[in-house]
C-alpha cells in the first residue's frame, strides 16, 4: 500500500470516529477536498503531512489538531484542502477568532465571498486584530466594494497608527475614486511611515499627475522604480501558519526574517535546516554565514563564506550578482578569518574584495585595521596613499595621517 493510501487509510477512520459522537455536525471530513500525496519529492513535507493527519485521528475533536492540519497545508500552497481543516477547527471552537480569522486567509484566492464572510465572522468576534481589518478590506476591494473596505482601513490605520498599511489602502481608493487630494494626504502619510514603499509612490505619481504638478509626479514615478521595501502589519497568527513551513523555501524565509530582526540564533538554525549541496545562490550561504558572523561562531562562519566564494563562479550568477555584493563576500570573510584568528588568510580574502572595487573604503579600512595591529606600519601607510579613494575620502586621510604621525615617531631599527 503507498504512503499516500496509507495516511487517507487512517483519515477514512476520522469519519467514522468524528461522526459516531459530534453534536455540532462539523463538516464530514471524508467529503473534504484531500492534497496528492504522490506528488511530494520532499521526504520532510511528506513526514510532517503524516504525522499531522496521525494527530487528527488520534484526537478527531481536537480543534487544535484540525487546525495545525491546516497551517501545514496552506503554508504549502493547498488553499482548498487548508479551508476544509479550518472550518472543522471552528466547528468545534466556534467562538475562536483564530479560526474564523485563518478561514478567511485560507480562502482569499479561492472564495472571495466565501473569505469576506469569515473574516467578518472574525471580527465580530474580536475587533481588534489589525491584519483582519486589512485583509477584509483587500478582499472587498476585489469585490467592489470600496465604501466598506475604506471602514476597515479607517479601523486598521486607527489600530496601527504607525503602521502605513491602512493610509496606503486608502489613499488608493481615494486615488481610485478620484478624490485626489484627500488621496495625496493619505499617501503622504504612509510615507512619512515608511519612505521606501513604492507602491505609495506610484500611486502619489498619478495623483500629482492629476493635481497638475509634473515635478512632483516625475519625483515620485522615479522612487515607484525602486524595489520597494514593504511594511506590513505584525500579524502573530499569520507567523504561526509560516512556522508550519516545512521546505526549503520556508526555512530560507524565516532565516531571512531572523537574520533581519537580528536574531541570529534562530537565523543560524533555519539556514541549516534549508542548506543543501546543491544550493548554487552565493547570497544564500553570504547570509547563513553572516548569521553565524553575528553569532561570533567564526570558525563555523569561515567554511560558509568560502562555499559563498566558490558560489560565485557559477555561471548563472558570475555575471549577475553585483560587484559591491562580491566585495562584501570577501570582506566578511576577511573579517570571519581576522576574528578565528587566521590572519594571512584575513588578508587574503581582503586582497581580493580589492581586485574586485580598488576603491572601496570598507575594505582599505579593514586591511589598514590588520596592518596596523600587526605593526605593518609601512604597509598600511602604502596601502593608503597608493589608493585613490584616499584622495576623495578624508576618513581614509586622516588615518593616512596618524599613521604616518605614528610611524616616524616609533623606534628605528639599526
Amino acid at each position: 500500500m503507498s504512503v499516500g493510501h496509507r495516511a487517507w487509510l487512517l483519515l477514512g477512520v476520522v469519519v467514522v470516529l468524528v461522526c459516531g459522537c459530534d453534536r455540532t455536525k462539523p463538516p464530514s471530513a471524508g467529503s473534504m477536498p484531500r492534497p496528492d500525496l504522490s506528488l511530494i519529492s520532499e521526504e520532510r513535507l511528506l513526514q510532517a503531512v503524516e504525522a499531522a493527519q496521525r494527530a487528527v485521528v488520534d484526537a478527531p475533536e481536537s480543534a487544535e489538531a484540525w487546525g495545525q492540519l491546516g497551517h501545514l497545508y496552506l503554508v504549502h500552497g493547498w488553499e482548498v484542502e487548508a479551508a476544509g481543516r479550518y472550518r472543522r477547527a471552528a466547528a468545534f471552537e466556534r467562538d475562536d477568532f483564530r479560526w474564523r480569522y485563518l478561514l478567511g486567509r485560507s480562502l482569499e484566492n479561492t472564495d472571495l465571498v466565501a473569505a469576506s464572510e469569515a473574516l467578518e465572522r472574525a471580527i465580530d468576534l474580536d475587533a481588534t486584530y489589525p491584519p483582519a481589518h486589512h485583509v477584509r478590506a483587500i478582499v472587498l476591494r476585489k469585490l467592489g466594494r470600496p465604501d466598506e473596505a475604506r471602514r476597515h482601513l479607517e479601523r486598521t490605520a486607527k489600530l496601527e497608527p504607525r503602521n502605513p498599511s491602512g493610509q496606503l489602502g486608502l489613499g488608493e481608493i481615494a486615488l481610485s475614486a478620484k478624490r485626489f487630494e484627500e488621496a495625496r494626504d493619505h499617501l503622504l502619510r504612509a510615507l512619512e511611515m515608511n519612505p521606501g514603499q513604492s507602491e505609495a509612490h506610484q500611486a502619489l505619481a498619478q495623483v500629482f499627475l492629476a493635481l497638475g504638478d509634473r515635478a512632483a509626479a516625475e519625483r515620485h514615478a522615479s522612487a515607484g522604480r525602486k524595489p520597494t521595501r514593504p511594511m506590513p502589519l505584525q500579524d502573530p497568527l499569520w507567523d504561526e501558519v509560516e512556522q508550519a513551513g516545512v521546505t526549503k523555501y520556508w526555512f530560507s524565509k524565516r532565516a531571512n526574517r531572523y537574520l533581519a530582526a537580528k536574531d541570529y540564533e534562530r537565523a543560524t538554525v533555519e539556514f541549516a535546516q534549508a542548506a543543501s549541496d546543491d544550493e548554487r545562490n552565493p547570497m544564500f550561504w553570504y547570509n547563513y554565514a553572516n548569521a553565524l558572523l553575528r553569532s561570533e561562531r567564526y570558525a563555523e562562519a569561515v567554511p560558509i563564506y568560502e562555499r559563498a566564494v566558490a558560489a560565485l563562479q557559477d555561471p548563472y550568477y558570475k555575471d549577475r550578482l553585483e560587484p559591491e555584493r562580491k566585495v562584501k563576500i570577501f570582506i566578511n570573510l576577511g573579517l570571519a578569518y581576522a576574528n578565528a584568528g587566521a590572519l594571512d588568510s584575513s588578508e587574503r580574502s581582503f586582497q581580493e574584495a580589492l581586485a574586485v572595487d580598488p576603491s572601496s573604503f570598507e575594505t582599505i579600512y579593514n586591511l589598514v585595521v590588520l596592518y596596523s595591529g600587526q605593526r605593518r606600519l609601512e604597509d598600511a601607510i602604502r596601502l593608503l596613499q597608493g589608493s585613490q579613494a584616499t584622495a576623495t575620502d578624508a576618513r581614509l586621510r586622516q588615518m593616512l595621517d596618524r599613521l604616518v604621525l605614528e610611524h616616524s615617531a616609533s623606534p628605528k631599527r639599526p
